[in-house]
């Protein structure tokens, strides 16, 4: 049991190492339509950069609609299954090595002898590494603070976008 909580605080430690970076946004125009998905480095009095890779984007607030700000919570469980997935792996490899090693081989070729049939064990690690990763992308997802912000089109409406939009970002380099 002692694995699996370790297990556990693996991933939300691995998870948790992105929340150092600008905050993830997309952006969808008034036909719901995502004009724009990246980071979100800078907001001035009519328009938000966008870094997504190697590029930055400006964004006017005419053609926002709707800023949702994350991501969504098939990335986060993709995440965390990437963390756990190698952690059951090594796991699994170690504990069926350890098993074969211990047995008496009936004929030794000074390779190792492993057995692609799983052990029970070994199928309920595997199975407890899917849980978990599962489990700890689920919760990472549900404990991120999600906003989405709203533009009618308006002059008034976008001085506001953009008002929420900077006190977003120095809230969340606090």
């Amino acid at each position: 049991m002692k694995k699996i909580f370790t297990l556990l605080a693996l991933c939300f430690l691995f998870l948790s190492a992105s929340a150092a970076k600008n905050p993830f946004i997309r952006i969808y125009d008034a036909a719901g339509k995502k004009i724009e998905a990246g980071r979100l480095t800078a907001v001035t009095d009519s328009s938000v950069m966008v870094t997504s890779g190697y590029t930055t984007s400006e964004i006017s607030f005419h053609q926002i609609a709707v800023i949702k700000t994350g991501h969504n919570a098939a990335h986060d469980i993709l995440i965390a299954a990437l963390i756990t997935a190698p952690i059951v792996f090594l796991y699994t490899t170690i504990r069926i090595h350890a098993e074969n090693a211990s047995k008496a081989p009936s004929s030794s070729n000074g390779m190792f002898n492993i057995n692609l049939n799983l052990p029970s064990n070994e199928s309920f690690a595997a199975g407890v590494g899917v849980l978990t990763s599962v489990t700890a992308g689920s919760a990472a997802y549900l404990i991120k603070k999600k906003r989405t912000f709203i533009n009618d089109g308006t002059a008034i409406s976008e001085k506001k976008l953009g008002e929420a939009l900077s006190a977003y970002l120095k809230a969340y380099h606090k």
